[in-house]
């Protein structure tokens, strides 16, 4: 229903003289929840970006000063970073943004009693988790202020900690009880290059410039969100004028869109992948078939990729070299006749669908098996996994940090995401290694390892390199969109 009433809402408005085509408009496939920064989703990731600002930024493929004029770490007796605030920032009410405010954010992200789901991007500081967990007092925590300055003291050499600094749940906040209801978003203070305008439920969100953001841009466009599940409706609507920014061209178009001025391919930091599940753990030449019964050249071709699937998705700078499955001859054995099943979100949209279509015609074709497939809304599939109720699951990690050990984590003993349940002590013990060390060149060496370990146990089979497709109207510039999926308009305008 949500989708019939975005189109009667578009058909309405297309027709009224009001129209206003200098609105940035673009859609999420759901609507998100709320807008609290200590619960960042997928969904609610595109809005975060335009609301909240934090003390760094990843783009341009590297870390950059956003609140902060700066961010540097130290190691001597504990490893330390001290970030300096720029002098002229404000709220979107206009009141300066101080070393206080992100110390509050900090206490609330932490709150013991609220439970905040994003509560370990601060775990590495010194006795940040012991008050999660009610066991300690703020007092002890290591972040503090002094003069324009934010301070943190790790519990340990961690390079990897910094990235946390430019994820929207270390924005700062006022020191209020906040709410982060529809109804109150108007009312809502923000740090980024945007706030409410207008949320009307079940179909759009409108946005207008903060006049005190400090990128500025007086040319700044007012932008519309609307929530539109359907890739073929949101591509209809883009094609008619109504949406400016296409978030995801299903694959089966790229060969009729690739050579238009407002076709994008953006390469992303990703490891998407087809898991076995528990019934297939005990199964290795089930596994092995599986894997190798696949024509990969010809996935390549469904996804008009650079690089085949059966290798990881991480960019090419993160590791020595790549590691990958080739369809190979299969062994000469006959697997049993039952009918196993492959589940998948429909978040992924129709590109999920095809592929999972293609895989099942494979098996039947090269082994004579029968996969039956299910598609469910995210937060079902997620449950769907964790009770193991499938054979095979299609679950792709979209790192919120540029690193190997952001994109692989997943699969560390204790994490609550591995849902293959991995556990190699070899493994893990790379993995702390990869948040000790500031040479680029070992990190590389030991992403290399590490993605061998995961390969050699053939308990996934990796989907590739993921390549974001996208259409962008051209009469607009100034937007970029980086290898994390973080869409950046602080700098947008019409030509």
């Amino acid at each position: 229903m949500k989708w019939l009433i975005v189109l009667l809402l578009l058909a309405t408005t297309s027709r009224a003289a009001d129209w206003d085509t200098g609105i940035f408009r673009f859609h999420l496939s759901n609507e998100p929840v709320h807008y609290s920064p200590f619960e960042n989703s997928s969904v609610q990731s595109y809005l975060f970006n335009l609301i909240y600002d934090t003390l760094l930024k990843w783009q341009d493929s590297k870390l950059q000063p956003s609140l902060a004029e700066s961010c540097k770490e130290k190691k001597g007796k504990s490893f330390q970073i001290t970030c300096t605030l720029k002098k002229d920032i404000f709220f979107s009410d206009g009141k300066p943004i101080k070393p206080e405010h992100f110390i509050n954010s900090f206490k609330q992200l932490l709150d013991p009693t609220k439970k905040n789901p994003k509560a370990y991007l601060l775990f590495a500081v010194k006795n940040a988790q012991e008050f999660f967990e009610g066991k300690s007092d703020w007092k002890n925590v290591g972040i503090t202020e002094k003069k324009n300055q934010v301070i943190f003291d790790l519990k340990e050499t961690d390079y990897e900690f910094i990235y946390n600094l430019a994820l929207s749940p270390t924005t700062p906040r006022p020191a209020v009880e906040e709410k982060y209801g529809k109804e109150n978003a108007v009312e809502f203070v923000t740090t980024g290059p945007y706030q409410f305008e207008l949320w009307k439920p079940n179909q759009s969100i409108l946005l207008k410039p903060n006049p005190f953001h400090f990128v500025k841009n007086n040319k700044r466009p007012r932008i519309e969100i609307l929530f539109i599940q359907e890739d073929s409706i949101a591509l209809s609507l883009y094609e008619t004028g109504k949406l400016d920014f296409l978030r995801r061209l299903p694959t089966v178009y790229i060969s009729k869109y690739k050579y238009r001025e407002d076709f994008h391919k953006i390469q992303q930091l990703r490891f998407d992948y087809i898991g076995f599940a528990d019934t297939l753990k005990n199964e290795p030449t089930m596994r092995r078939q599986i894997i190798y019964a696949l024509d990969y050249k010809a996935w390549q071709k469904i996804y008009d990729s650079k690089r085949a699937p059966g290798c990881p998705g991480l960019l090419e700078t993160l590791t020595n070299t790549q590691i990958c499955y080739e369809d190979r001859p299969l062994e000469n054995i006959k697997l049993p006749k039952s009918k196993l099943k492959l589940i998948y979100s429909k978040l992924g949209g129709d590109d999920h669908k095809t592929v999972a279509e293609w895989l099942q015609n494979q098996w039947l074709k090269k082994l004579g098996l029968s996969v039956q497939l299910e598609s469910f809304d995210n937060k079902i599939f997620l449950s769907e996994i964790r009770n193991q109720n499938m054979d095979l699951f299609r679950k792709g990690i979209g790192p919120d940090r540029p690193s190997c050990y952001a994109a692989l984590e997943a699969f560390t003993t204790d994490h609550p995401e591995n849902f293959l349940k991995f556990s190699h002590p070899g493994f893990n013990a790379i993995m702390a290694s990869l948040k000790t060390t500031a040479s680029a060149k070992e990190k590389k060496n030991l992403c290399t390892k590490a993605l061998n370990i995961i390969m050699d146990s053939q308990i996934l089979i990796p989907t590739g390199p993921i390549e974001f497709t996208i259409l962008l109207n051209s009469k607009w510039t100034g937007w970029k969109l980086n290898e994390l999926n973080h869409l950046d308009l602080s700098s947008l305008t019409l030509k």
